[in-house]
């Protein structure tokens, strides 16, 4: 039960959320290992390859600044599914990226709605969605 005494299916909401905080992982922890055969792939030098870490982690910085107050204005619901539907979309562009260009901006959409195992002062990121989420669905169960 919740906080206003409905029922939660909590397995289906535990995976999701399960799943949604493994962005992270899967956005950098899973690439980083193909650097050199990625950057061969599209054409790219070690030096450029590097710097496409940096543009997830710059798009990150600036996807801080949206979801706080996306998720004020529209909810949690929304703003989380179009946070899985463009991270999707901008790793199925990373994968077929026929040039490091089209890689790039696809590692910055992925940064703009990553998944952090950390967050920058505020936590205004779908992480803090997740939490939220978390929190409010389970907050009578875990009272002290």
């Amino acid at each position: 039960m919740n906080s206003e005494g409905q029922r939660i299916r909590t397995l289906p909401l535990i995976v999701i959320l399960g799943v949604f905080t493994a962005f992270e992982a899967m956005a950098i922890d899973l690439y980083l290992p193909g650097f050199r055969d990625i950057g061969r792939s599209l054409g790219a030098n070690p030096g450029t390859m590097q710097t496409s870490l940096s543009v997830f982690v710059g798009g990150a910085a600036i996807g801080q600044l949206f979801y706080g107050p996306v998720a004020d204005r529209f909810g949690r619901r929304g703003p989380l599914a179009f946070g899985i539907l463009l991270f999707v979309l901008a790793s199925v562009l990373a994968a077929l990226s026929q040039n490091i260009a089209m890689f790039m901006v696809a590692r910055a959409l992925q940064g703009l709605v990553r998944q952090p195992g950390w967050s920058f002062h505020g936590r205004l990121s779908p992480i803090a969605i997740k939490d939220a989420i978390s929190r409010n669905c389970f907050r009578r169960c875990c009272r002290s």
